[in-house]
């Protein structure tokens, strides 16, 4: 959003940006959960 908004001419801090966005217009993130990844194991081969 900064970055748009530089871009149209405003400079505005990225902390300004985050402050109005969740208050005054009530945009909040959406944090979604990681992917179940790969578990560290043992090796399929052990180098001698």
């Amino acid at each position: 959003m900064t970055v748009f908004l530089e871009r149209r001419g405003y400079n505005y801090s990225q902390t300004t940006v985050h402050k109005y966005m969740n208050t005054e217009l009530g945009f909040h993130s959406i944090v979604r959960p990681e992917k179940a990844g790969t578990k560290p194991g043992k090796p399929h081969k052990e180098a001698l």
